[in-house]
């Protein structure tokens, strides 16, 4: 009830988008984002995948009972951009884009974590969350990272939102925000909210809810992620933001090689209007 109450009362018109690229099969019979959402969720869910792809999905979108948004572009910017496209087209006023393969827990009080099923109603509440709080104030919303967010309370504002995005559509219409406009194939999650963030709008990351993924797991960015172009990434993001971004060398996490990471100023990103 409440779930329809608030759709019905605060908003006018949202869809939950799910970005997905050969991993059909990892979805019908692994543990995913689509196997935590409840059945009526699931009624404004759509897969974006693309056309060669088609019929793989279908089976997906079938066997959990989501939409099917067929896309012909390649890498996850320019995915991200036809997702938004497609939002401005169909005159949505709030956006949802969630990566396929996140491990979502509620977090009811600090350091107790709960696994979420899509039988347990707690998607829904995320859900409901992140639009209620998705507005002119903050036209971007988020969900924290697992790691280290043990004694996190409440909402952080101005700070990284990665993996789950709730976007308020007017003001990405308005200021015209892509994430292609970074020009590096990765990262450019870290360009879209640093731009946001400079162009002096706040954002806000829920701590009762968070997220935990793999990195690496076959299909998706992973296709085309490697150490070098990663890399590269992280210099052309410190290059856009010399004052915010740092730079130094990683060698533990997804791959055991050396590679350049970053490190962001998120508070300071924030110029206030």
């Amino acid at each position: 009830m409440l779930f329809a109450q608030l759709r019905r009362v605060y908003l006018l018109n949202y869809a939950i988008v799910i970005p997905s690229y050969k991993r059909a099969e990892r979805l019908l019979n692994k543990k995913s984002t689509l196997s935590q959402i409840d059945k009526q969720t699931m009624d404004d869910v759509y897969l974006f995948v693309r056309e060669e792809e088609e019929e793989e999905y279908l089976k997906v979108a079938e066997h959990f009972g989501c939409g099917l948004l067929i896309h012909l572009s390649d890498g996850i910017p320019k995915t991200r951009d036809e997702i938004i496209n497609w939002a401005n087209l169909e005159g949505i006023e709030k956006l949802i884009m969630i990566d396929d393969d996140i491990d979502i827990a509620f977090k009811p009080t600090p350091r107790k974590y709960i696994t979420i099923t899509n039988e347990d109603g707690y998607f829904k509440q995320m859900i409901v969350d992140l639009l209620f709080n998705c507005d002119v104030e903050y036209p971007i919303v988020g969900i924290s990272a697992r790691q280290f967010s043990q004694d996190k309370k409440g909402i952080d504002l101005n700070t990284r939102v990665i993996q789950v995005f709730c976007l308020y559509m007017p003001i990405i219409k308005k200021e015209n925000f892509h994430f292609t406009d970074a020009g590096f194939p990765f990262m450019t999650d870290y360009y879209f909210i640093l731009t946001f963030l400079q162009k002096g709008y706040k954002n806000c990351c829920i701590n009762w809810f968070t997220r935990d993924d793999d990195s690496q797991t076959p299909g998706g960015c992973s296709e085309f992620r490697t150490v070098e172009n990663q890399s590269k990434s992280a210099v052309a993001l410190y290059k856009k933001f010399p004052h915010l971004v740092s730079l130094y060398v990683k060698t533990t996490g997804t791959w055991k090689e050396k590679r350049v990471n970053v490190r962001i100023k998120w508070r300071k990103a924030y110029v206030e209007k």
